[in-house]
């Protein structure tokens, strides 16, 4: 029933016939065909729900009723562009000015992570100097270990060359007197050749 009356709805604004039914059954519940509807509907003047008839289909084809509806249509376009355009450079604006805010807080966080790591930098540095500075002063403590270890050895080696020398070889038996001697002799030639 109801498409039978928009096929004859068309009919009579159209010269030419309603030739997609399907398409029409399958928008005619879609919010925005109704919102279209309701747009058109309300734009009319006088439309009082009834389809019209021929006379009001040539009355509205006038021109200045054409041109009365076209006018309203292009007002409210220019209207609605103007809006728009001015909301949209107003939100360019604000783009901008907040992107160039977020440029500022990068460029203070990355010179403020620069100051800090620049810092623990110097942290760094200062550390490796002073343990530098502790490995110095434990090779040069290691150092004077190993002199007094040797002086000691040098003084203990002194101290038994000095017994072997005051051995008596009167009071030896033959063989420990010859091993005694060769040690003697050894330690002569030693000091000699220190000399």
């Amino acid at each position: 029933m109801q498409m039978t009356e928009a096929i004859k709805r068309y009919n009579s604004l159209e010269k030419r016939p309603f030739a997609i039914p399907h398409c029409w059954a399958a928008l005619k519940d879609e919010p925005k065909w109704w919102d279209l509807q309701e747009n058109r509907t309300a734009g009319a003047q006088g439309y009082d729900g009834t389809l019209p008839d021929a006379d009001d289909v040539s009355k509205s084809n006038d021109a200045s009723s054409r041109a009365q509806k076209r006018s309203m249509g292009c007002e409210a376009a220019k209207e609605s562009q103007k809006r728009a355009s001015s909301s949209s450079a107003c939100q360019s604006e604000e783009y901008v000015s907040k992107m160039s805010e977020i440029c500022l807080q990068q460029t203070i966080f990355w010179s403020e992570a620069n100051g800090e790591m620049n810092q623990r930098l110097d942290m760094l540095v200062q550390l490796d100097r002073e343990k530098t500075d502790i490995q110095r002063k434990k090779v040069a403590s290691l150092e004077k270990q190993v002199a007094m270890q040797e002086k000691k050895l040098l003084l203990e080696e002194g101290k038994e060359e000095e017994r072997i020398l005051a051995i008596n070889l009167d009071t030896l038996n033959p063989l420990q007197r010859a091993v005694i001697e060769r040690k003697q002799k050894a330690i002569y030639a030693r000091w000699c050749t220190n000399e």
